[in-house]
């Protein structure tokens, strides 16, 4: 299997569930709210009621999700693992749920508690139901600290960075350290961000970053798509840099975790 394969070669996995719901029309599975047929009109507030449809419907994928990594678990594999990502959108304490300031995902289209619950209710569930130990649970946080399920049900904090300056970033990372101190901080997504020998000069000690793949690009080292340095997320030139840094840890200086 691909996930063996890769921690065999000392490879950390990163697990992201883009948990898709039926869509209003019944034809597809979508991550999208709203009204029109290809969204979904799935309440995350059933999580409140456990005697409704869907409340059982999202422990029934929860426990599906959770069998899938029981075998992860018994070959001794630790799991970065970051659901319900970007849960807040564009919604803002200064304007919550109005206009344009909305969730982009169904899991935060009705605000905090709703959110909160079913990290805690999910938390519950894969930690303590199923026993999951060895998932580190990442947080993907926006700025508001009511979407923060809390200090034990989150390991690391983490945002999504796109199209930013090392001045806008270090604003993050500012937050970050007053709001979460003690917890790690990671990009769990980026694309064209500054390089991170700027980053790191910058006194910005991100613990890791994911970029946002391009996988008909980066499947092929060594091609001319591979080499490329108009490639928007992050390019060879930007690759050379990070892999020439003393603080950026590559596979052969991993321990092997099995």
């Amino acid at each position: 299997t691909i996930w063996r394969d890769w921690t065999n070669k000392r490879g950390i996995m990163a697990a992201l569930w883009h948990w898709g719901m039926p869509s209003n029309d019944g034809s597809t599975y979508t991550c999208t709210p709203g009204s029109a047929p290809e969204e979904t009109s799935f309440s995350p507030s059933a999580i409140f009621d456990p005697s409704s449809a869907g409340y059982r419907e999202m422990i029934r994928r929860i426990d599906q999700i959770a069998t899938w990594m029981k075998p992860l678990q018994a070959a001794r594999v630790p799991i970065l693992w970051r659901p319900l990502h970007e849960a807040q959108g564009n919604w803002s304490d200064a304007n919550p749920g109005n206009d344009w300031h909305k969730a982009w995902f169904w899991w935060g289209i009705e605000g905090p508690e709703a959110f909160v619950e079913l990290w805690r209710v999910m938390y519950d569930r894969m930690v303590n139901y199923h026993g999951l130990t060895n998932l580190i649970w990442v947080y993907n946080s926006g700025d508001s600290m009511k979407w923060y399920p809390g200090d034990e049900f989150v390991d690391v904090v983490a945002f999504d960075f796109y199209n930013q300056t090392l001045s806008s970033m270090h604003g993050w990372y500012d937050f970050f350290q007053k709001n979460y101190p003690g917890k790690i901080y990671a990009i769990s997504e980026f694309g064209n961000m500054p390089k991170v020998s700027d980053i790191w000069a910058d006194g910005q000690y991100w613990s890791f970053l994911i970029p946002w793949w391009d996988n008909a690009r980066t499947s092929q080292p060594g091609s001319s798509a591979f080499n490329s340095t108009d490639h928007n997320n992050a390019n060879i030139d930007y690759w050379k840099d990070a892999l020439e840094q003393d603080f950026i840890i590559t596979r052969d200086e991993l321990p092997n975790f099995r």
